[in-house]
């Protein structure tokens, strides 16, 4: 088995990485195929911080031949002693579930671990980041980070099989250069940790927001309130821009000025006004001209409101009236001066932060 180490220069990704924490590592794997019953496992990678040398370490294993793969698992258990928490982009699915199945034809057994599958932390996320889909290398390119590796994984199975045959140096450089690009975008990913962090606090409804303001600007409602991470992102989603710089946390959010519609439950409770064109209360329409009036349905039983309204949906279950251009819009409205409180412009930002 050749081992490779190399010292990374990170400083951008201190002081506070996740990597940094005591016992963390992240790893990369590579295999000859997709099942560990016919596969084996040629390559293990891995980034960790020695925290007696003071530095950020990439280090890779490699197999010069099948038979080197026994140590190679043995040597990685031994690591998993020292570094249990361990980073991976899908390893929940593949990685892990490949290396126990290959461990246990060995007759050994996976020392324990605590998993951090960077792929199902940012699946939720997919859509606020506008990504086409969730491969680490599409995540890399979104947060900037640019590799010069234009293989995948299954490409390089051919090319490790020659190899063996040949032990062309060239041969086991693109092996590992490829292993060496997936470490260090996995590094590059998780730096923004913190993000997926906050972003799963605000889709969970769990921000603690103490301080908040809002006020309005050129047909925009601006909403602030300060953060305790430091963060720096912006998106654009389908009812408000949201801005984390830093330590802020900017919503931004389009003011529609126009008559909207409230719908009122049991329509054969009311009557419509045809020549008034909304709808009134049986009690009332009672005494109208019979000429004038007709039977309400859920599709005219309403009224009109003028006045300037925020974008919400029926299902954030906000205390406020919705409103409505037409009867079938799932997407509705809540006045502005509604949120007279604090604590109203507290909630409708949490509610809409769920929509992350």
């Amino acid at each position: 088995m050749l081992v490779t180490q190399d010292i990374l220069n990170t400083s951008e990704y201190e002081p506070n990485h996740f990597l940094l924490e005591p016992g963390t590592m992240a790893f990369d794997i590579e295999t000859t195929g997709f099942s560990h019953k016919y596969a084996t496992i040629y390559l293990i990678g891995m980034v960790y911080f020695d925290t007696i040398k003071n530095e950020w370490i990439l280090e890779q294993w490699f197999c010069e031949k099948a038979s080197d793969e026994y140590e190679l698992l043995f040597k990685f258990n031994a690591q998993l002693k020292k570094y249990n928490r361990i980073y991976h982009f899908n390893g929940d699915q593949f990685d892990l579930p490949f290396i126990k199945g290959r461990m246990a034809l060995y007759k050994m057994d996976c020392a324990p671990y605590i998993s951090y599958d960077l792929l199902k932390i940012v699946r939720p996320f997919k859509k606020t980041l506008g990504l086409e889909n969730l491969k680490l290398k599409t995540l890399e390119k979104y947060f900037g980070y640019h590799r010069d590796d234009p293989f995948t994984g299954g490409d390089l199975i051919h090319v490790y099989e020659v190899y063996k045959d040949t032990k062309d140096h060239k041969l086991f450089q693109t092996l590992l250069l490829h292993n060496y690009e997936d470490l260090l975008g996995l590094v590059s990913v998780i730096t923004h940790m913190p993000l997926f962090d906050l972003l799963k606090q605000m889709k969970d409804d769990v921000m603690d927001i103490s301080e908040i303001y809002g006020y309005e600007e050129e047909g925009v409602y601006v909403i602030q309130f300060p953060l305790d991470d430091s963060v720096n992102q912006s998106f654009d989603l389908p009812l408000y821009q949201l801005i984390i710089n830093h330590q802020f946390c900017t919503l931004r959010i389009p003011i529609q000025s126009v008559d909207l519609k409230y719908y009122f439950p049991n329509p054969k409770d009311y009557y419509f006004l045809t020549t008034e064109g909304y709808a009134i209360h049986k009690n009332v329409g009672k005494y109208v001209d019979p000429s004038h009036k007709i039977q309400a349905t859920k599709e005219n039983c309403y009224i009109l409101k003028g006045g300037n309204f925020l974008p919400a949906y029926k299902h954030l279950n906000l205390p406020f009236h919705y409103y409505y251009e037409n009867y079938t819009d799932v997407q509705g409205y809540i006045l502005l001066e509604d949120l007279a409180t604090e604590e109203d412009l507290i909630l409708y930002v949490r509610k809409l932060l769920t929509l992350l």
